[in-house]
């Protein structure tokens, strides 16, 4: 076998690899992606059950509606990040293609999280009202706080890439 050959074989053989990798690398996001979709429609599913629950008991449906709804804006964070997963790691051949693209996907899952941490407060300051214990009143208030620096963190995150595109756009 010449020289020629044996190299043409190998580059042959490198790429059966790479493919085999790509293709393995794929189906592992896919089987999480659809792992992650089912806990998200889980979440969501045992929130409308929990309201339910409460409003057969005809106990205060308030506390259980507001659960139900930081359960369903979680759940919508999941199916975010399981359709990412799917858009961007498993159909799509490419990383992503622009700046803006990453802005907006990190921005739509920050704000999507920090929806649900605050809810997750409001829901946890009701309870703390309706139980007057003003002691459990600590940890929402960390909760508001974790929101307010994850929207500011995501406002100096925009602004400092609005100004590197600026930047890019001057010396282009």
């Amino acid at each position: 076998m010449s020289d020629e050959a044996k190299e043409t074989k190998s580059y042959d053989v490198e790429d059966a690899r790479v493919r085999i990798s790509v293709i393995c690398g794929k189906a592992i996001y896919f089987v999480v992606a659809l792992i992650l979709l089912g806990i998200s429609i889980g979440i969501v599913g045992y929130g409308i059950a929990e309201i339910w629950k409460a409003f057969r008991a005809g106990t205060g449906i308030i506390t259980p509606l507001l659960d139900g709804v930081a359960l369903s804006v979680l759940g919508l964070a999941v199916i975010d990040v399981s359709k990412y997963l799917l858009d961007e790691e498993v159909f799509r051949n490419r990383e992503l293609g622009a700046a803006s693209e990453a802005r907006a996907t990190l921005t739509k899952f920050f704000t999507i999280i920090t929806i649900a941490i605050s809810l997750e407060a409001i829901v946890l300051i009701f309870g703390s009202i309706k139980d007057n214990d003003i002691q459990r009143l600590i940890y929402p208030v960390y909760l508001l706080l974790t929101a307010v620096v994850i929207t500011l963190g995501l406002g100096l995150f925009q602004w400092l890439n609005a100004k590197a595109a600026q930047l890019t756009e001057k010396r282009g």
